[in-house]
Parts: structure tokens; C-alpha cells; sequence
């Protein structure tokens, strides 16, 4: 392909050589750099790929797109130099254009917030895979492409990541591509240029404010997905719901954006176009009444929890959207499965009841006690700690929601990376009260042993914060670490013996 074929529609200024030099790869890791690579040096957070211009050019690239002045003399002729305004915004749209424009040849469907963002994507591929769809799932678990799964480090890939694996998906033959769309990645302009089809709004709550300066620009960077989409679907049960439908609204009155959206609506009140209510939960899952158009549907789910249902009716809400009926939608819910670490049961010879999971953020861990709460018939028992490296004002927020809807706390580690885990644990205890029903273990397997030791067959033992993670991350070293199987050696090995 030739250059001036990947930068079409770009503004760009041509600093050096020429715009029709063809072009075998993208890329824009210094590292992995072949003949007739294009380089598109980005401005990152650790490095600059500016100060590699000279290293990839001895390697076999023919040209390179920098968005600020960078020393050409030294270079060949032959090298084509292109200054763009950005070079995040650049990449997106040249690796999709590389890539044979993927988004547009499947339906892709976004999903943002805070919280519920893995369960969804989950969940909408047992929907419609019940259906017969093959699918693409991209997200925080790992990465799937009808089925094979492919590891994943973030929640959303870089861009030029991300058009590889959609092109994957197009030559596999997928129809519906799910992705969790985070803050990160819209900030970053991941997604830039990528045509979805829908996108989700799930809720904001207190979370990344270590990579966000301010709430506000949290909010604004999950704003960028819904001016992008064809079509939304939102929660406006959440304060940041309404001001999004207000938004799109907006646009839509000025006829701004490539297409005019629609826009549902979901929730658990009659504001909502699509509601919830008459709930009813215990530890086994949940049941409702789902009301859309005047119309009454009983709905089952096998996941406790308002939160849960939030989830799916976000999924109901983009099938609605998608044209599939009322009644094939509620037959579909039949289909869904627990998701990885999310409220996720852990077997052991004892019954009792211990669920792991992911809830690392003061919403998620408030909502998945309330859940417990609801279905409890001795004392709730809760495992956590706070990440390393990460937002430091939500961890006297948790320590707070876990101690008030707890009977007794161990607080322990979570990733630590590379704080002191008692630093952390420090910042947690400001949010709490000194209590007997308070214990301290740093050790995040003695902790989840001490739990377990502490508990009875009546009691519920929740793990918070790693849910699906099979790792802990102490400094910079990724150790194996896995809360369910924590749990089940401790059953294994004896609780003496464990708990030693």
C-alpha cells in the first residue's frame, strides 16, 4: 500500500522525501521494526518515540510520521518524514486504513463506565452466539475471537493493536465485535476512527483519577464514545447517564457526527424506556420483571445482585436497539453464564458459600455487598486491599463501604506493585474504625486462609478486587496468584496446616 494511500484524509505537511512510498508494515514500536515499515512515532508516558526516528530507519523503515520537528539530516533521501498535529489520532486512522477499514465490516458494539464493563461483553456474547452469531470479544479477561482467546495486558488494545485484531475477527468471519472501551483508550485515542455500531454507558463512579487530572475529565473521556456511535444505550439511573443523553441529544439537534443516533434508555424506574422491577435475589441468582413498551417480560438470571441486572439489561437494551424482538431477547437471557470473577462461586467439599471478585472500586465493592446483603444468613466476611500505583483517594472509600456492610474485614494486599503494602493498607485504615472485627494480614494468602478460618458454613466469605487474575504484581515482578485457587488449597491442605 502506498503512503499517500494510508494518510488520506490527514492534514499533514511532508517534511522530507515523498508521499507515494509503498508501505508493508505499520508500526510504532521501535522494536519491532521490518523493511518498508511505516514508524509513527507516539509521545508516550515512559518514552518518546521521536528519539527513535534515527534507530528505525537503520532498521528497515521508509518513512515516519512525527507530530513535532525531529533532525532529518542524518537519514537517507529516500525517507519519507510527515508532521501531523497527532500522532495517537494519525496511528488510529492509518492502521485501520492498513487494515482494510475492519470496524466497518462487522457491528461493533462499545462498552464504558466504571463498572460492568467485562460482564456486559460476557454476556451479550452468550446472547448472541445463543443465536447462532459468531462474535469478537475484546477486553479486560482476555481477548476472543469466536473461539480462540488471546491474552490481553489492557482493557483495550493500542490502536494499532486493536485494527490487527478486528482484521482477525473480519477474516474469521465475525459478526458482533463486544469491546470495553475504557477512559484510558478514549483519552489516548485508541478507538479513534473506529465505527461503532452502539455504545454502552454503564455508570461513573470513583476510579482513575491517578491518570485523570480532574472527574470531569474522567467524564468527558467516556463522552468521545458516545459522539462516535451510530447509536447508545445508557443508564441514566447514574447522575453521568443523564448529562450523556443530553449530549447526544444535543448533537443530534444540530446534526452534528456522521449519523444521527438513537438513543434507550435503561434502568430501574419507569424514567427509564427500558426498567427493572419487582426483584427478588438470593445466592443461586436473581428475577425480575422486565418492562419495555407497555410490555411485561419475567426475567432469570443466574448472578446475584442489582448490579447484575443493570449488566443485562444494558445487553437487552442493544439487542432492542439491534431489532431483535422482545420475546427472543427474553429467551435468549436464559443463556447466560456467571461471568469469570465477577461474584464468581468457589467450589469446596465443605459447601460454603465464598465468591471472588473483581470489585476494586468503591461503587463496585459497595454494590457487590449489598448483593450479598441480600441473601446472607450468617455473617458476610470480606477479603481486600487496594492497588499499588493507583488512585490513592478511593482507598479510605473502600475501607469504609467494606467495615459498614461487613461483619468482619481482613484487609490485606491487593497489587502493592511498587508501594509498600503497609503504606497502602495505611490509607485504607483512615476510612475505618478500630474494631475486633478488624483484622490486618499484609499476606494476601494468609489473609484469604485467616477468612476462611474464621468463617462457618452459614457465613459468606467474599474475596474482593482480583476477581479473574491468575497474578500479583509486588514491585515490578508478576508473581502467580489466583483468589479461587487460594481458596480451594485451603481446603486441600488442611485449615491447620494453611492457615500456619
Amino acid at each position: 500500500m502506498k503512503l499517500n494511500d494510508l494518510l488520506e484524509g490527514l492534514t499533514y505537511k511532508l517534511l522530507r522525501g515523498q508521499n507515494d512510498v509503498e508501505i508493508s508494515n505499520v508500526e510504532h514500536h521501535s522494536g519491532r521494526i521490518e523493511p518498508q515499515t511505516l514508524f509513527v512515532a507516539i509521545s508516550g508516558y515512559q518514552r518518546d518515540g521521536h528519539d527513535f526516528v534515527e534507530d528505525v530507519v537503520a532498521k528497515g523503515a521508509v518513512a515516519i510520521v512525527v507530530e513535532k520537528e525531529v533532525k532529518v539530516e542524518g537519514l537517507p533521501e529516500a525517507t519519507a518524514v510527515v508532521l501531523v498535529e497527532d500522532t495517537k489520532r494519525a496511528l488510529a486512522l492509518i492502521a485501520n486504513r492498513f487494515y482494510g477499514e475492519p470496524s466497518r465490516q462487522m457491528d461493533v458494539v462499545g462498552i464504558t463506565g466504571t463498572n460492568g464493563k467485562t460482564s456486559i461483553t460476557q454476556m451479550l456474547n452468550n446472547l448472541y452466539a445463543s443465536k447462532g452469531t459468531k462474535n469478537a470479544v475484546f477486553g479486560t479477561i482476555a481477548n476472543y475471537i469466536d473461539q480462540e482467546e488471546i491474552p490481553t495486558a489492557n482493557t483495550t488494545p493500542d490502536a494499532l493493536e486493536l485494527a490487527r485484531l478486528m482484521h482477525r475477527a473480519v477474516e474469521k468471519g465475525v459478526d458482533k465485535c463486544f469491546m470495553e472501551v475504557s477512559s484510558h483508550a478514549l483519552k489516548m485515542e485508541r478507538v479513534y476512527g473506529i465505527t461503532f455500531k452502539q455504545a454502552v454507558f454503564t455508570n461513573l463512579t470513583e476510579d482513575h483519577l491517578d491518570f485523570h487530572p480532574d472527574f470531569e475529565d474522567y467524564f468527558q473521556s467516556k463522552l468521545k464514545l458516545f459522539k462516535m456511535a451510530e447509536k447508545s444505550v445508557v443508564n441514566i439511573d447514574n447522575d453521568y447517564g443523564l448529562r450523556i443523553v443530553q449530549t447526544v441529544k444535543k448533537m443530534h439537534d444540530k446534526g452534528e457526527g456522521e449519523s444521527c443516533p438513537s438513543v434507550v434508555t435503561y434502568g430501574l424506574t419507569s424514567e427509564a424506556d427500558l426498567w427493572a422491577d419487582k426483584i427478588e435475589s438470593n445466592r443461586m441468582g436473581s428475577r425480575f420483571f422486565l418492562n419495555w413498551k407497555g410490555q411485561k417480560y419475567a426475567v432469570r438470571i443466574p448472578i446475584p445482585g442489582k448490579i447484575y441486572i443493570y449488566n443485562l439489561l444494558a445487553c437487552i437494551g442493544v439487542m432492542l436497539l439491534d431489532g431483535v424482538e422482545p420475546e427472543v431477547v427474553v429467551e435468549a437471557t436464559k443463556t447466560i453464564k456467571p461471568v469469570r470473577g465477577r461474584l464468581e462461586t468457589v467450589p469446596n467439599p465443605e459447601e460454603r458459600t465464598i465468591l471472588v471478585d473483581y470489585s476494586h472500586t468503591p461503587d463496585a465493592l459497595e454494590n457487590v455487598l449489598k448483593a450479598i446483603r441480600d441473601f446472607s444468613v450468617g455473617k458476610v466476611i470480606t477479603v481486600f486491599g487496594c492497588g499499588g500505583d493507583r488512585d490513592k483517594k478511593k482507598r479510605p472509600m473502600m475501607g469504609e463501604i467494606a467495615q459498614r456492610l461487613s461483619d468482619l474485614v481482613v484487609l490485606t494486599s491487593d497489587n502493592p506493585r511498587t508501594e509498600q503494602p503497609e503504606d497502602i493498607i495505611e490509607d485504607v485504615l483512615a476510612g475505618m474504625s478500630p474494631s475486633s472485627e478488624l483484622k490486618v494480614e499484609v499476606d494476601r494468602r494468609k489473609a484469604i486462609y485467616l477468612a476462611l478460618e474464621m468463617s462457618s458454613k452459614d457465613d459468606v466469605v467474599l474475596i474482593a478486587g482480583k476477581g479473574h487474575e491468575n497474578y500479583q504484581i509486588i514491585g515490578k515482578t508478576k508473581i502467580h496468584f489466583d483468589d479461587k485457587e487460594v481458596a480451594q488449597d485451603y481446603f486441600s491442605k488442611g485449615a491447620t496446616e494453611s492457615i500456619r
